[in-house]
């Protein structure tokens, strides 16, 4: 993906653990895309509404409260439709169930490069 064009791209990240928020924000801001970092569902409901051009959303499967696909289905609610990555460290563990309307699962731990490519390969798949 162009440099130029990541700055374009918001992306919307929902990470309950503060380590991993930061240093995921670090990883995405270091590759050029402007983030809007949340550490539960509502507070990125609420950055959504303020943030209506987000392009894309990073959510962790086991946040506190209501689960990962619980909060996609509320952004949908909202207007949503972009595409959406589902964070986890429960692997094959999780059914269809939890997974639709998930556009890419990532497995934790992973490496930056590994977390930007998924992140630009759901981005290509999304614009093709």
């Amino acid at each position: 993906m162009d440099s130029n064009l990541k700055g374009l791209i918001k992306i919307l990240l929902v990470e309950d653990e503060i380590p991993v928020r930061l240093v995921t924000t670090r990883i995405l801001q270091n590759a050029g895309y402007t983030v809007v970092s949340t550490q539960d569902g509502n507070e990125a409901l609420n950055q959504y509404g303020l943030n209506p051009d987000t392009k894309l959303v990073i959510i962790d499967y086991g946040l506190p409260g209501r689960k990962g696909p619980e909060v996609l289905k509320q952004f949908k609610a909202r207007g949503y439709n972009g595409p959406a990555i589902l964070s986890t460290g429960f692997g094959n563990s999780l059914d269809d169930r939890e997974t639709a309307g998930f556009t890419t699962i990532v497995e934790k731990p992973l490496t930056a490069k590994k977390f930007i490519d998924a992140i630009e390969k759901t981005m290509q798949v999304v614009t093709a």
